[in-house]
């Protein structure tokens, strides 16, 4: 019997969800870019098993449209219905939780999956900027999300310009 995980990335436009598959993958297979909207539809990849050698394990990654792009209703219900079908669910913010962003997550914590809250784009902000939001991530979470299931992580770090 093969066992299948499925994973899948959800969160608002430009939040990085496609910029963390690409850092998980060690390779740029999801289109990027400073606009938002790159990702229009879900899409899946293979997770390399590290180590893992059986055939009877398949790991892939989804990655999915953002949550509030304009005119995007469509593409945000193309992200819950990849979420309803999956596994495991990684939802990803840049910064303290939209209202959007709060209602997706009670929305899918009734659905009884695992839920990763990944902060990324944490290089962006300073010290105390980054204990603020993780305070008030922690809060706003809840009931729905377990503190030890809240990451930081720069997926696709700023590259820092020092003046000499």
């Amino acid at each position: 019997m093969k066992t299948n995980l499925s994973i899948v990335t959800i969160g608002n436009i430009n939040a990085g969800k496609s910029s963390l598959i690409n850092a998980l993958l060690e390779k740029d297979v999801c289109s990027i870019g400073a606009k938002g909207g790159s990702t229009r539809a879900a899409e899946s990849f293979k997770l390399n098993t590290y180590g893992i050698h059986t055939d009877k394990l398949s790991l892939e990654i989804i990655d999915t449209p953002g949550l509030s792009e304009v005119d995007g209703k469509e593409r945000a219900s193309i992200a819950i219905n990849a979420a309803y079908k999956g596994d495991l669910i990684i939802f990803v913010v840049k910064s303290d939780l939209l209202d959007t962003e709060k209602h997706t997550i009670k929305l899918l914590s009734d659905i009884n999956k695992p839920i990763l809250l990944v902060f990324n784009q944490i290089d962006r902000y300073t010290e105390r900027e980054k204990q603020d939001i993780a305070n008030s991530l922690i809060k706003n979470v809840q009931g729905y999300i377990r503190e030890e299931n809240i990451f930081f992580t720069a997926a696709c770090p700023v590259q820092k310009i020092i003046k000499i």
